[in-house]
């Protein structure tokens, strides 16, 4: 069997099999000394790790990308946590 390591249509990198009764799918994410990998199968996965630094538009941020219940918690809490957790 030969793997090969394409671009799909945004950009991200994908692995190719020479046939296709295999469709695992990957994601991986660095940061510092960290990396993590997770592979998946027949589905698409993603991951991304983030230092916690004081973001002073991290509510706006909340708005836009996140529900209306999970910003709603956000507003709540005083600190920075509950927007990394989510």
């Amino acid at each position: 069997m030969k793997l090969f390591v394409k671009t799909d249509e945004f950009g991200k990198p994908c692995l190719e099999y020479e046939t296709s009764e295999i469709n695992v799918k990957y994601n991986l994410s660095h940061l510092g000394k960290y990396l993590v990998v997770f592979f998946g199968y027949e589905f698409s996965l993603g991951i991304d790790i983030q230092e916690k630094v004081k973001l002073p538009d991290y509510k706006d941020i909340a708005k836009n990308f996140f529900d209306k219940d999970e910003y709603e918690v956000v507003c709540k809490d005083k600190t920075h946590n509950t927007f990394y957790e989510i």
